[in-house]
């Protein structure tokens, strides 16, 4: 499965770059020709930009994948569905999986889940404490893993209400995953 089409979403950062260059360009021109006020606030709001792409691209790709998997669930019958902050997963009793991934959402990728094997769910746990939980697996020997928590700063106690409904959903996520790996009649 091909999480991410780097044509797309080169697109959308490269745009934001250069659109950022071509405002804060225009400035050094506009600074010997007009006047210097209007090109500081030019400057100000081409880095404002440069640094707001950064921020907003990747909102702008979880709301494409998003109402890309509203169109794909419609069309594939499904037993469950879950979204990650990087895919939207659909799981069927017939040991098929729908993914949409954030940075590949035109494309939906469909696998058969008889190739499914090293199923298990990921803590993270170091030193009391977690900074990510995963329901981790490998299909067809490509590792996989599906993040039901993902903390950026700092790390969270194995014991916060979080880290305990993370876990309950990366189980919840192995158990269909072996469930749909039963029913397949797959050993390994």
């Amino acid at each position: 499965m091909k999480k991410i089409n780097v044509s797309y979403v080169s697109k959308w950062y490269i745009g934001g770059i250069v659109l950022s260059l071509l405002i804060g360009g225009v400035p050094v021109i506009l600074i010997r020709i007009i006047n210097s006020t209007l090109a500081a606030i030019l400057i100000t709001v081409s880095l404002g930009l440069f640094v707001g792409t950064f921020s907003l691209v990747p909102r702008i790709l979880g709301s494409v994948m998003n109402k890309k998997a509203l169109v794909f669930e419609k069309g594939f019958k499904h037993d469950y569905k879950f979204t990650a902050h990087n895919a939207v997963f659909y799981f069927d009793s017939d040991g098929r999986l729908g993914v949409v991934w954030r940075g590949n959402p035109f494309e939906i990728q469909l696998a058969n889940l008889s190739g499914l094997t090293d199923i298990r769910t990921h803590d993270g746990k170091m030193l009391g404490g977690t900074s990510l939980v995963s329901c981790r697996f490998k299909l067809d020997g490509k590792s996989y893993r599906i993040d039901t928590l993902r903390v950026y700063r700092g790390v969270l106690a194995m014991a916060a209400p979080s880290v305990v409904e993370a876990i309950a959903k990366a189980d919840k996520l192995c158990e269909l995953l072996n469930a749909v790996k039963s029913a397949s009649g797959v050993t390994n």
